[in-house]
């Protein structure tokens, strides 16, 4: 269970290494350079992060506000 995060240089929350484990797979697109696919698959961790924090309700306030405008979205309300 995810308790806390980091920010990353850009202050966007970082991903935990097993975020990174998680997308590691994730096969290249050949139309894109090798920078275009590794911040690809940096943003598939991060949003494995988001997620888990979301769940957990440990996501600032800001943040927990937008997850759940996009859950009620996806559910069609």
């Amino acid at each position: 269970m995810p308790t806390r995060y980091d920010l990353d240089e850009h202050g966007k929350i970082r991903p935990d290494p097993e975020d990174f484990d998680a997308v590691r797979e994730t096969p290249d697109d050949p139309l894109k350079s090798s920078a275009e696919n590794a911040a690809y698959k940096y943003q598939l961790a991060q949003a494995r992060k988001l997620i888990r924090l979301y769940e957990f309700g440990q996501l600032p306030i800001e943040l927990m506000r937008q997850m759940e405008k996009l859950a009620e979205r996806s559910r069609g309300g």
